[in-house]
């Protein structure tokens, strides 16, 4: 169970607007932003790691543009950010790439996509609900996958791997809000997965203050 806590990713994000329904355009940009969300967790050595510490969960992946990470399992967090900043949440997600042993690995692009749609939708896993509330409203979200990603993986990986370079791909709900209004914001994630015949539902909360000169 271990293994997916690390590779099943929930990243949510709160502010009083509701997400809009992803264009073309919109797509692309998300698909990249969950690419830059997952390079970023895999050439993070362990101990600073967001998903195997408790170290860098307030990511920002440029441009006032913020990605909170969570681990799989029951988790708090709290980010502080200013006016203005937009918010990229990774609802739902997770990768396969070269590096890893089975049922992560593939061995080319074809590989990989069809590796992580298999934690999804089945045979490694199934996923039977998902829901993302902020501030009690629902969020939508849009299922995608990233471009092929190269990454290097350091010595200290959240893999237990040796280090090297590698080819990944990642999959899931995500979505891109406007700048957040003042305050506090709360958002409730819950989602149920049988992943390898095993039952799991979760629920992660994640605070959100949006506060001048943060």
């Amino acid at each position: 169970m271990a293994r997916l806590w690390r590779l099943l990713v929930v990243a949510a994000l709160v502010l009083g607007i509701v997400a809009q329904a992803a264009s073309a355009t919109s797509q692309r940009n998300l698909s990249q932003a969950l690419a830059g969300f997952w390079t970023f967790a895999l050439q993070t050595p362990t101990p600073q790691n967001p998903f195997t510490s408790d170290n860098n969960r307030c990511h920002y992946l440029g441009n006032q543009l913020l990605a909170p990470m969570q681990p799989f399992a029951p988790t708090s967090t709290t980010c502080t950010v200013k006016p203005g900043t937009r918010v990229f949440v990774g609802e739902m997600s997770a990768e396969c790439s070269t590096a890893e042993p089975p049922p992560f690995h593939g061995n080319n692009p074809a590989e990989l996509r069809a590796c992580v749609r298999s934690v999804f939708f089945g045979p490694v896993g199934f996923v039977t609900a998902h829901t993302l509330v902020l501030d009690g409203r629902t969020v939508p979200v849009t299922f995608l996958q990233t471009p092929l990603m190269s990454v290097t993986l350091p010595p200290d990986n959240m893999f237990g791997v040796p280090p090297q370079d590698a080819l990944s791909v990642g999959m899931g709900w995500v979505a891109l809000l406007h700048p957040m209004t003042p305050g506090v914001h709360h958002v409730i994630f819950t989602f149920n997965i049988t992943f390898q015949g095993s039952p799991i539902g979760e629920t992660n909360d994640i605070t959100i203050i949006v506060k001048p000169g943060a």
